[in-house]
């Protein structure tokens, strides 16, 4: 098998080829041919413990020179594979690569097996720890959300195989702007010496708690409530529609509100679902002062259009063929100032 063939076969979908074309531009001085030849012993079967494999993982060298040595050893061939994989390279291929890499001149004396199976030294990665650094994650995210939250995990926890060096977890951040939601994805990368190695998909069941309030009867669309048609609870606002799970309203004792979308009796009463009740309703009869000096008048007028405290409203009296502005001045009462 080619050394191309060997780093591309689908089994070893871990190993990168490119690193053989990537050592081709590392540069090598010229060790002394007549002086220094290296004798070079294949071995049958290596295990290694790194990502790279190097010409001094597969055999075993020996020359006068030190540096030719480290020269020689330090050849890299490609990516070790995967965990429980193994590879395998021919001698022949191996020696048109160290020529094609210019290392030697008639220096290498070839000797050992015709072939090298190549596998990687494994370790055992308990699957609780990928589950557990995915649950503290999203532990932290939802305590800035919401009051109490409850997680259970969905993905079993199994064990991983990976090659040999210092493991880290590396959660992916969920996206601040999202809301909870009842299942939760989280993905957990796993690097092993700095270098990326796989990523594994962990799974929950939530449940996101906050308080809010509860219809405590039908509310239709359009009618006026007062605190009376509300209770307040813990609800779970997992899947409530975005932008509305965390802003629940909080009516006051003295405040009416009108229902912009009906709510079911003990459903969670949403941001967009209710509104403050205006001060004055269109085609409600209401109050209108008119002050001129020290002199006030009052009559009733028909409201032309929805208005809350402060805002200027158009009304009109029974008898008048035009309208008027007037400012609001509390509920059910305009007021004109000459």
């Amino acid at each position: 098998m080619s050394i191309q063939a060997f780093f591309r076969r689908p089994v070893l979908q871990a190993m990168v080829g490119v690193l053989l074309a990537a050592a081709g531009n590392v540069s090598y001085a010229q060790p002394d041919a007549k002086k220094w030849p290296v004798k070079i012993e294949l071995r049958a079967k290596v295990q290694v413990r790194h990502a790279q494999v190097t010409l001094g993982d597969v055999a075993n060298l020996s020359t006068g020179d030190l540096a030719t040595l480290s020269q020689w050893m330090s050849l890299p061939l490609g990516t070790a594979p995967r965990a429980g994989n193994m590879a395998s390279l021919e001698r022949g291929e191996l020696e048109r690569w160290v020529r094609s890499r210019q290392l030697t001149q008639g220096l290498a004396v070839w000797s050992g097996a015709e072939r090298v199976e190549i596998y990687a030294s494994e370790q055992t990665l308990a699957g609780e720890k990928v589950v557990e650094s995915a649950r503290e994650e999203l532990s932290r995210w939802l305590q800035s959300r919401v009051a109490r939250s409850e997680i259970s995990e969905v993905s079993e926890a199994h064990d991983i195989s990976l090659p040999q060096g210092q493991i880290e977890l590396r959660v992916r951040p969920l996206p601040d702007g999202r809301p909870p939601s009842h299942r939760m994805l989280l993905w957990v990368d796993i690097w092993i010496d700095s270098a990326f190695s796989r990523s594994i998909p962990v799974s929950f069941e939530v449940r996101a708690y906050q308080e809010g309030y509860v219809a405590s009867q039908d509310l239709m669309s359009g009618s006026l409530v007062n605190p009376a048609s509300f209770e307040r609870r813990e609800v779970d606002i997992a899947d409530a529609p975005h932008g509305n799970a965390l802003s629940v309203r909080n009516p006051t004792d003295n405040a009416l509100w009108r229902v912009r979308r009906s709510v079911n009796k003990g459903d969670l009463v949403l941001r967009s679902q209710v509104e403050a009740a205006p001060a004055v309703t269109r085609g409600e009869q209401i109050t209108l002062r008119t002050r001129t000096g020290l002199v006030s008048l009052e009559g009733r007028v028909e409201a032309l259009q929805d208005g809350y405290q402060g805002q200027m409203v158009r009304v009109k009296a029974a008898a008048a063929t035009n309208s008027v502005t007037a400012r609001v001045a509390g509920p059910g009462m305009v007021e004109i100032t000459e």
